[in-house]
């Protein structure tokens, strides 16, 4: 049995996203006076998980490519490997095993050391010193933006801009290292730390041109495959 949710905006909104007060969520439109849900930077298990709770209603945000057809996935059960089954038996045998002998095997195993060789980088760690980032971060219209959220990509690390569009990291870094900008209606943006970083930078953030708004249509059904007593009845009915 297969269940799949279809997304799909029928009348999209003529709204500006910039104009809407941010929330949580997403943004707040001040002429219909609804929370809109911002599922651009949403994943689509993400987006699926929210709709699987059936909202009774919902006004969003979307990239173009997020209104599809999604496949909610059927749990598998999970079944007891073979290695537990294989473990249980072993514990069975032990204890009718000679506790002298299991007890002088057992001190010969737990005892015996394995030097692994380390491997050399050829760099210490003195020569790899962290950097105190700080900067700003501007929209295409050259003015501050606050609350854009910059974290160190692949952690949960990280701060936002201020009122007036500054921050300062609140970990060192190092070359290598990946910052990510993000901020409600503008594209996200990746910054690497290299030995020429200055100690501050500006960043500029674009405003994510294509996205769609409204009232969000959800179809969701099940799709069931024929038995074969349905198949004979169906041909049954296709000769009357």
């Amino acid at each position: 049995m297969k269940n799949t949710i279809s997304l799909s905006i029928a009348n999209p909104c003529t709204e500006k996203w910039e104009h809407f007060t941010p929330t949580s969520q997403g943004g707040f439109c001040g002429s219909c006076s609804k929370n809109v849900i911002d599922f651009t930077q949403m994943s689509d298990q993400e987006v699926l998980d929210f709709f699987k709770n059936k909202p009774a209603y919902t006004c969003g945000r979307f990239r173009p490519d997020q209104l599809k057809t999604y496949t909610v996935k059927n749990r598998s059960v999970t079944r007891p490997r073979r290695s537990l089954v294989q473990a249980g038996a072993l514990g069975l045998l032990l204890l009718f095993a000679d506790k002298h002998g299991y007890s002088q095997n057992l001190a010969e195993k737990t005892f015996t050391s394995v030097q692994l060789p380390q491997e050399h980088t050829g760099k210490d760690i003195s020569d790899n010193p962290g950097y105190t980032i700080r900067g700003i971060v501007k929209g295409d219209n050259n003015e501050p933006l606050p609350g854009v959220s910059i974290v160190l990509k692949g952690s949960s690390v990280g701060t936002t801009t201020d009122a007036n569009g500054k921050f300062q990291f609140p970990k060192d870094l190092k070359e290598g290292d990946v910052l990510t900008f993000s901020f409600i209606g503008y594209e996200m943006r990746e910054y690497v730390i290299t030995k020429n970083t200055p100690a501050t930078f500006e960043m500029t953030l674009s405003l994510d041109s294509v996205t769609l708004m409204g009232a969000v249509a959800v179809n969701d059904h099940y799709k069931a495959k024929p038995s074969g007593l349905s198949n004979f009845w169906q041909k049954v009915k296709s000769i009357f």
